[in-house]
């Protein structure tokens, strides 16, 4: 249990890595995470957000996980 939540935390943080490193300009040596003022940066962390919680919810309902389908919206 351990290493999977380790695991999907460091695929986050590797997610928006590579997002910081495609916007950053070349030759950069030092990535900065910026999340305003430019609508393609900021509308790629919006859809890779949502796409990584649609991934997570995808795969709790597969594992029959109730941990991960629990932070749902109040009926």
């Amino acid at each position: 249990m351990l290493f999977n939540t380790l695991g999907t935390i460091l695929a986050f943080f590797l997610l928006n890595i590579e997002i910081a490193d495609f916007f950053s300009e070349p030759g950069q040596r030092v990535l900065t995470f910026r999340f305003s003022g430019h609508f393609g940066r900021d509308m790629t962390y919006t859809i890779a957000w949502a796409l990584f919680a649609l991934g997570l919810l995808l795969m709790s309902i597969w594992k029959q996980a109730r941990a991960g389908r629990w932070p749902r919206w109040p009926c």
